[in-house]
């Protein structure tokens, strides 16, 4: 049993409209990125990362037509492996400068090659056994018919089990990333804005974790009952999975940087230093300069 032709219309006008705005939310960051320069430093910039590869999601997300299945399933497949990997480069970024005290941002290269390529060879995987197709509520790895054994594979090889590892990861990494925020800031206030904007920064990692938690349970479900999926479950993760650009620009545009960043460019001020209380721990310790 699949989905009714009225439930898959549900699916597919919140995947459309949803994405949509997160397309706009992804373009006010790049937007923002561009205009205000003295933003576009080292930590800034593994967001501006993240966010273009969001773009392509958003956009994958809005290709939820039969006649553009599988594109949409490759572009999916390709944009949601990156963007797990970006929340664990930014996690680590985070772990190596505040808890190691070691510079991250010479391995700058590295992360865009790892980030971006590494996506590829696992795109080309379900390839093998021609197994990219609808998937439920969207077009991704098909596991119907006699793709079923395959498509659980390529599931769980390709999303899955790295999304579980990053998940593992960017909850140790945050944990240990937290502690040391609170013992740095021990000395200032609970309202510092340079705490806040230095836990602001551990929330993109965990933006990954509230999007995608809703599709893996949605997921299982669809394992243990492959005929009979669950509606309400899948909107809830249709909405969920096309949030993550929203959400991404919430904790961007309310940093105090952001913020500053943006007055000064639409009241044309120039530009000047911002007090060193409102500077994050990632600030000073080099993670965005």
């Amino acid at each position: 049993m699949s989905l009714s032709d009225d439930q898959n219309a549900v699916i597919s006008n919140l995947l459309f409209w949803i994405s949509l705005l997160s397309l706009f939310s992804n373009v006010f960051i790049i937007t923002v990125f561009l205009l205000c320069k003295e933003i576009r430093s080292f930590g800034f910039r593994l967001i501006i990362y993240l966010t273009i590869n969001e773009v392509f999601y958003s956009v994958g997300l809005m290709l939820n037509e039969e006649s553009l299945c599988t594109l949409q399933a490759i572009v999916l497949q390709y944009t949601s492996f990156c963007e797990i990997l970006w929340s664990s480069i930014i996690a680590y970024s985070l772990y190596c400068v505040m808890v190691l005290g070691n510079e991250a941002e010479k391995l700058e290269l590295r992360m865009l090659l790892i980030g971006y390529l590494v996506p590829v060879v696992f795109l080309c995987l379900p390839f093998i056994t021609d197994s990219y197709g609808d998937a439920q509520g969207w077009c991704w790895i098909r596991d119907d018919g006699d793709q079923y054994i395959w498509g659980v594979i390529w599931r769980v090889v390709c999303f899955y089990l790295p999304l579980f590892v990053v998940i593992t990861y960017n909850t140790f990494a945050l944990t240990k990333v937290i502690k040391e925020i609170n013992q740095e800031f021990a000395y200032m206030g609970e309202e510092s804005g340079a705490k806040s904007f230095a836990y602001r920064l551990t929330l993109y990692p965990v933006v990954l974790i509230v999007s995608y938690s809703i599709v893996f349970i949605k997921r299982i479900f669809d394992f243990l009952n492959p005929d009979d999926p669950n509606y309400v479950l899948t909107v809830i993760a249709t909405v969920t999975m096309c949030m993550t650009g929203t959400l991404n620009a919430f904790v961007y545009g309310f940093t105090e940087t952001v913020r500053e960043a943006i007055k000064r460019k639409l009241c044309c001020k120039p530009y000047i230093d911002i007090p060193e209380e409102a500077l994050s721990l990632a600030r000073r310790r080099s993670i965005i300069e």
